[in-house]
């Protein structure tokens, strides 16, 4: 039987470091985790959250182009 418990975790973000930058710290936010036979996972939604809120982050510090979806 698969008993999970979710419940919420807070979460810190960081931009990744470079060879002249060290990881610098952003924001921290609340996620869904899932307790799973004795291992913490976080939720496929947190996990999406915590990219859409990095990627949005590089874009901003100029470490991704920003790209544009929509039409031409």
């Amino acid at each position: 039987m698969n008993l999970s418990r979710k419940r919420k975790h807070p979460f810190d973000l960081y931009l990744p470091g470079s060879k002249t930058y060290p990881p610098r710290y952003f924001a921290t936010i609340e996620v869904e985790v899932e307790e799973r036979y004795g291992e913490t996972w976080l939720t496929v939604e947190s996990r999406e959250k915590i990219d859409r809120l990095r990627r949005r982050e590089m874009i901003r510090a100029g470490m991704l182009p920003a790209v544009h979806t929509g039409p031409s």
